[in-house]
């Protein structure tokens, strides 16, 4: 009855849920298929299908402005609806989700309530069957006479008590889930309705807000929009004024440009022609340098020879001094044993004082071939700077030339023009006064003969301004070349005789450094032979040492080899014992497996029977757990014993490795 009624309310839940959608698809667009129409749309009262035909109507007549303005204005309410619809049917999936979870609860409580009726189902079989036996027990009780059996008569009436207790229990337990179910149920319904009232309250207002913040910015962003479109057309027409003021100011610039630029092409070339020839002679002092450092480098390579030879003379000096040392060794003294050894410690230390000396005259040498070539660099470098600080001064003195000229050419242009407009305001006068008067004429003839004389006088002087520019120009070019020689001069001089100082200086000092050299090399040559003896007799003795060390590392690797022969023999046969004793182990396991099967049947059959048996079974199976109980741990005491055998010997193999892994590496190291 519980489940048909939860079923039938069931339904008209589902009733209720598709009566909710069916109102909301009318009014709103509760579900993802709806998302052709927006609740703009729809509070305009207006839709898609309404909508074609009225812009086909709309681009038929095109004519009137105020309706494509209306058209658009819709257009973009439903864009701007369409895209704000994603967070209103996220809302809606919200609700819907919301539903489904609370169906899922009825059907698992559907679930557990099915559950409940099975289990009380059973119960009933359950007490049924005792109902039966008790009849049964009571039936054997009238037809048994005897004694013995009032005890467990007694015993069945206790039990039987028991079981009508959880009988009760249970039916008990059953009226409770009953009533809870139904309170839930209850509960459910109340909270659906409530939170479907206040989720249409919450998407209505959520709506009407929408719509009153999209209209303000449609108005806001319209009016701005009006405002940019006028700003930027008066901008635009100031832009096209000044555009025009500076087209004709460019044109009259670019025809004074094509004139200055006339002129300092050709003082450019000039320029550009300067120097390349002051390139090329530099090129001519970096050819010198090159041939100063090359004899150099040639003369180097003959004192290398040099000392080649000495040293063969030093070498054949050498061999000489060997044959006498032999021969006096024969006949000399242990006293002149001693003079040699007092003698060859002296020579000794002169040697390495002569090397320190050796070492700094050469330091020394260097530093000053550095410090020459620097300066050599620094004059080039200084020549330079003081060649572009006077390219520069007459490249701005050129250029304030050029802006003298340009203001001169635009005072002359004016004159110009004022002579151009004189005469057409003269003939102007006169063709409006008439030919009246004689003293017109006079005063208009003066007039232009002043006129004349003064642009005569203007241009004269012109003139001789350009001319007196052009000279000072052409004289201060003359007095740059001559400097610009001299400085040439003075740069190609010094380099030649600062070149020729240090070759001289460096010719003195190495013809004193090669003579040092070579009484330096005579001396070394002597205490090398000496170490290389004893370093041939050095190698022999280590050569033996390693010969014994090898015989005894093999002798060594040998024994290990028959040690770890042993151990693995030894692991082996643990191994098998273990292995033997695991299958004693399973044959325990069965047996006991067996025993306990046995113990249960026994048990069953003592039950039965009496329950004297049944205590003499239960000591019977406690003498048999604890005899099972004392092998098992006697086969535990044995696999203990073996695994620790078993580490002992492992940790005694790791320790042998390590030593043998340790004197190989001792026998590589040798």
């Amino acid at each position: 009855e519980t489940v048909k009624s939860l079923q039938i309310k069931c339904s008209m839940m589902h009733s209720d849920l598709a009566q909710y959608e069916s109102m909301s698809r009318l009014n709103l667009p509760l579900s993802s298929n709806s998302s052709d129409e927006s609740d703009s749309i729809v509070q305009l009262g207006m839709s898609s299908h309404q909508l074609k035909p009225q812009s086909k109507s709309h681009l038929l007549s095109r004519t009137n402005l105020n309706q494509s303005d209306t058209i658009s204005k819709l257009k973009a309410e439903l864009n701007r609806s369409l895209l704000n619809q994603k967070a209103k049917r996220a809302e809606i999936e919200r609700l819907q989700e919301i539903v489904n979870e609370k169906e899922e609860q009825v059907k698992e409580m559907i679930k557990r309530e099915r559950i409940t009726m099975a289990q009380a189902e059973s119960f009933n079989d359950q007490i049924n069957k005792m109902e039966a036996e008790f009849n049964f027990l009571k039936n054997k009780r009238e037809n048994m006479e005897s004694n013995d059996r009032t005890e467990e008569i007694s015993n069945l009436n206790a039990k039987i008590a028991e079981l009508c207790k959880e009988k009760g229990s249970l039916e008990r337990e059953k009226l409770e889930m009953q009533q809870k179910f139904e309170d839930l149920t209850k509960h459910f319904e109340v909270d659906k309705q409530q939170e479907m009232s206040d989720y249409n309250k919450e998407y209505f207002k959520f709506h009407d807000e929408t719509i009153a913040k999209i209209k303000k910015e449609m108005d806001d962003k319209l009016d701005l929009r009006i405002k940019e479109y006028s700003i930027r057309l008066e901008q635009s027409q100031k832009e096209l004024n000044e555009v025009k003021e500076m087209y004709v100011s460019v044109c009259a610039a670019k025809e004074q440009l094509a004139l200055s630029l006339q002129q300092t092409s050709g003082e450019l070339q000039q320029v550009a022609a300067e120097r390349q020839r002051l390139t090329a002679e530099l090129q001519e002092l970096t050819v010198m340098r090159d041939q100063l450092a090359r004899k150099l480098n040639d003369k180097e390579t003959a004192k290398n020879r040099d000392q080649t030879a000495v040293k063969k003379e030093n070498e054949d000096l050498i061999a000489e001094i060997l044959k006498l040392k032999a021969e006096l060794q024969k006949n000399s003294t242990q006293k002149i044993e001693n003079q040699l050894s007092v003698e060859c410690a002296r020579l000794r230390e002169e040697l390495s004082a002569m090397s320190a000396r050796h070492t700094l005259e050469i330091s020394s040498a260097r530093e000053e071939l550095r410090d020459s070539r620097e300066r050599v660099v620094q004059l080039e470098k200084c020549a330079l700077t003081q060649f572009e600080t006077e390219i520069k001064s007459l490249r701005q003195d050129r250029d304030m030339l050029k802006t003298k000229c340009d203001e001169k050419e635009v005072q002359i242009k004016k004159l110009i023009e004022s002579r151009k407009r004189a005469p057409t305001m003269v003939s102007v006068a006169t063709v409006t006064e008439g030919e009246g008067g004689g003293e017109a004429e006079l005063i208009r003839l003066r007039c232009q003969e002043e006129y004349s004389k003064a642009l005569g006088e203007i241009e004269q002087k012109h003139q001789q301004a350009l001319r007196m520019l052009r000279e000072d120009n052409n004289n201060e070019r003359t007095a740059l070349e001559r400097k610009l020689q001299a400085i040439q001069e003075l740069t190609k001089q010094q380099t030649v005789k600062f070149c020729a100082e240090e070759m001289k200086n460096s010719e003195a000092k190495y013809c004193s450094i090669v003579d040092s050299l070579q009484k330096s090399l005579f001396e070394k040559n002597i205490e090398v032979e000496n170490l290389q003896h004893k370093l041939a007799s050095l190698n022999e003795e280590w050569r033996q040492e390693l010969a014994t060390l090898n015989s005894q590392m093999e002798a060594k690797e040998e024994t290990m080899a028959q040690m770890m022969l042993q151990w693995a023999k030894e692991v082996e046969d643990t191994q098998e014992e273990l292995k033997r004793k695991e299958a004693l182990l399973e044959n325990f396991k069965e047996k006991l497996a067996r025993a306990i099967a046995a113990e249960k049947r026994h048990r069953e059959k003592l039950i039965r029977n009496n329950e004297k048996y049944q205590i003499k079974s239960k000591s019977k199976c406690e003498e048999f757990k604890s005899a099972v109980r004392e092998t098992e741990e006697e086969f535990y005491q044995l696999l203990n014993k073996q695994e620790k055998e078993y580490e002992e010997k492992i940790k005694k193999l790791k320790i042998a490795l390590e030593k043998k892994s340790q004197q190989k590496s001792v026998g590589k190291d040798y």
